[in-house]
C-alpha cells in the first residue's frame, strides 16, 4: 500500500504541476543514433495522448481540453476541434477504434465517453464516477476495464454509452493501468498482475509478479508483457507460460519509466526527465538501444506508426518525431523550447 500511495501521490503532482509549470528542464544525454523533431504542435501543455492511426488522428490530453488533431502531415499537424474536461489531473486516453469513442480516465472524477466518429464535432455519450482514482483503462465487447487505483479494476458496461454501469470489479492494491488481450486482462499493479476476463463480470486471478519499481504503464506483444517500472527502466517479462511469468530482461532508462509503446520490433519510452528512449526489443532477452532523444520537456506519454512517434512533452505541447527524414531538417538533439523542423 505504501507503493500505491506513492505512485498516486506523484500522479496527482506530476499532472496537476504541469499545467502551471512554465519550463521544465531536461536532462542532457548523447545518443547512439538520432530521432529527428519533424513537427511540432505547442498551443497547450500535453500530458497523455492517443491516437486513431487508421484516420490518421491524435488526441492530445490537455490543461483543459481533449484536442483531435489531423497529422496527415505529421510536419504541420492541424487541429480538427476539441471538448473540455473537468479534471485536475487528466490521467489516460484510450480510442476505441470499433466504436469510434474516446475513453477520458479523470482520475478521482472517474471517465468520460466521447463519440469522435466526427472528429470535427465529438459528442459526449456518458461518464462513469468510479470508487477509485481512474488511471488508465481499455475496452473490450461492451465493457471498459478500468485501472482505478486502490479501488482496484473496475469492469463497467458500456453498451449503452450515455448509462454505463459497474458489472464486477477485482481488488488490489494500486491499479495503475490496463492492457487486454485475448481473454486475459495484464495490469500494472506494484508489478505486472495478470486476471482472466473470460467472464467479464467475474475477472479472476491468474498469475503475479512484482516488480521493484512503481509499475505505470504496459504493452503485451506476443509472448512477453513490457512493464514501465519508473525508475527502474522496463522490466521484461515472460508470459509464455501464464500461470507463472518471469522477468527475462530490462532495459535501463536515464529518467523515470512512466509510458510505452511498440512500433514494429521497437519500443517507444517516454521518461520523464530523461526524454524518449527507443529501443529494438526483436530479441526480448537482449534488448538493444536504437536511440535517445532529448526533449524540451518531460516526456509524459508516447504513441507510435512504423514512421512516427508522437510524444506529450507537458508545457512544451506535442513533439513528433522520425527515424528518417526525407526532407532537410534542421532539428537537434538539443534541449530547446522550439524543436519544431525548418525547411
Amino acid at each position: 500500500m505504501k507503493k500505491c500511495s506513492i505512485a498516486l501521490i506523484s500522479t496527482i503532482i506530476l499532472f496537476g504541476g504541469i499545467w502551471y509549470t512554465e519550463s521544465l528542464s531536461a536532462r542532457e544525454m548523447s545518443s547512439t543514433a538520432s530521432m529527428c523533431c519533424i513537427g511540432k504542435w505547442a498551443s497547450d501543455a500535453v500530458c497523455t495522448v492517443a491516437q486513431d492511426e487508421r484516420r490518421q488522428l491524435i488526441f492530445a490530453g490537455c490543461r483543459t481540453s481533449v484536442c483531435i488533431l489531423d497529422v496527415s502531415d505529421p510536419d504541420r499537424p492541424t487541429k480538427l476541434s476539441h471538448f473540455e474536461h473537468s479534471a485536475l489531473a487528466l490521467c489516460d486516453l484510450y480510442f476505441d477504434e470499433e466504436s469510434y469513442r474516446l475513453y477520458v480516465a479523470k482520475g478521482d472524477l472517474g471517465i468520460d465517453i466521447w463519440d469522435i466518429s466526427n472528429s470535427e464535432a465529438p459528442k459526449k455519450c456518458g461518464s462513469f464516477d468510479t470508487s477509485g482514482y481512474a488511471c488508465g483503462l481499455s475496452t473490450r465487447d461492451n465493457y471498459a476495464y478500468i485501472a482505478d487505483g486502490d479501488a482496484g479494476v473496475q469492469v463497467i458496461s458500456v453498451a449503452d454509452p450515455a448509462n454505463p454501469y459497474i458489472v464486477g470489479n477485482f481488488e488490489m492494491a494500486c491499479a495503475t493501468n490496463i492492457v487486454l488481450n485475448d481473454s486475459y486482462a495484464f495490469v500494472a499493479d506494484l508489478g505486472l498482475r495478470i486476471l482472466d476476463i473470460s467472464v467479464p463480470v467475474k475477472p479472476k486471478e491468474i498469475s503475479y509478479v512484482e516488480t521493484p519499481g512503481i509499475a505505470r504503464d504496459l504493452h503485451v506483444e506476443g509472448c512477453y508483457a513490457y512493464v514501465a517500472d519508473d525508475w527502474c527502466g522496463v522490466r521484461i517479462i515472460d508470459i509464455h507460460d501464464i500461470t507463472n511469468p518471469k522477468e527475462v530482461g530490462q532495459v535501463y532508462t536515464s529518467g523515470y519509466a512512466w509510458d510505452i509503446q511498440m512500433a514494429g520490433s521497437n519500443l517507444y519510452i517516454a521518461t520523464c526527465d530523461g526524454g524518449l528512449k527507443v529501443v529494438d526489443v526483436s530479441n526480448p532477452t537482449n534488448p538493444q538501444e536504437v536511440t535517445v532523444r532529448t526533449t524540451s520537456q518531460e516526456a509524459l506519454s508516447v504513441v507510435a506508426t512504423a514512421k512516427h512517434a508522437y510524444v506529450a512533452q507537458a508545457a512544451s505541447g506535442l513533439g513528433i518525431y522520425a527515424h528518417e527524414v526525407t526532407r532537410g531538417n534542421t532539428a537537434t538533439n538539443e534541449s530547446s523550447d522550439n524543436l519544431a523542423a525548418s525547411y
